[in-house]
């Protein structure tokens, strides 16, 4: 259920990407399968989810205990940097749930989550982060 190659784009990444969340459940339910494995070793599943804009796929990969909330990309761009980037509040609010959760990690160019999503003027995710 993992992939052995770099090249190789992992069963999860693959599901969480193109939204097919029976696949991710059932891929889930595999103990020995690498959840945070990406395509590229940077882009991890939930990045994907994430960045596809799947709240569902998201939501669910979250509910298991191996998911690495903080994973980041090749730029240093985290789970909340890239939901606060899009503008996906509710996938912020689901984030910060999260007690694992680092709120100010910032990408490879000193700007984190507070300022991706003020940089696109997503004022409801500014003030979510400010609150948390």
């Amino acid at each position: 259920v993992n992939a052995t190659k770099i090249s190789e784009q992992p069963p999860l990444w693959l599901a969480a990407r193109h939204r097919h969340i029976r696949v991710v459940e059932q891929l889930l339910e595999c103990r020995n399968i690498d959840i945070n494995q990406g395509w590229g070793r940077y882009f991890l599943p939930l990045l994907a989810a994430i960045f596809a804009g799947h709240t569902d796929v998201v939501n669910t990969i979250l509910q298991d205990r191996r998911a690495d909330c903080n994973s980041v990309n090749n730029q240093g761009c985290t789970t909340l940097w890239w939901a606060a980037h899009k503008g996906q509040t509710s996938i912020v609010r689901r984030l910060l749930e999260d007690a694992y959760l680092q709120v100010n990690i910032k990408d490879n160019q000193g700007v984190d989550a507070q300022e991706a999503a003020r940089s696109n003027y997503h004022f409801s995710i500014i003030s979510l982060l400010q609150a948390h």
